[in-house]
């Protein structure tokens, strides 16, 4: 195999898949997931621990402003960090570690938890 050919196999075999969605498990197993067709129509919820390479889930365009439904690439196992459980506006728990992100009203970025709470910036919901 030569050089170019072992840079094409790293491309598609590796870093062009997370062009996709790696899955975050930021989150504790047991958060519920919801699994939609590729055209974004919901087939099941999950926990997060049953989602599977292949199957989609929705995530956001914030510059287009709509929902995208996104493939699944991996799940990546952390192993066990730190949980903390949070408070959404809508009366949602969820549980994840400090690293999790989430979408912030101030800036549209998604930043980790950790990152929101030293700036008190809100949360995205729903």
């Amino acid at each position: 195999m030569d050089f170019r050919e072992d840079c094409t196999n790293i491309w598609d075999n590796t870093i062009s898949g997370f062009s996709g969605y790696g899955f975050n498990r930021s989150l504790h197993f047991s958060e519920l997931i919801d699994v939609y067709t590729s055209d974004g129509n919901y087939l099941e919820t999950k926990s997060i621990q049953d989602i599977k390479s292949g199957e989609f889930v929705r995530s956001r365009d914030e510059k287009a402003t709509k929902d995208i439904y996104i493939k699944v690439i991996d799940n990546h196992d952390h192993g066990e960090l730190d949980l903390v459980e949070i408070e959404l506006e809508t009366g949602e728990r969820v549980k994840c570690t400090m690293n999790h992100k989430f979408r912030t009203k101030e800036t549209g970025e998604m930043l980790p938890l950790w990152h929101i709470l030293k700036e008190e910036y809100s949360i995205v919901v729903g």
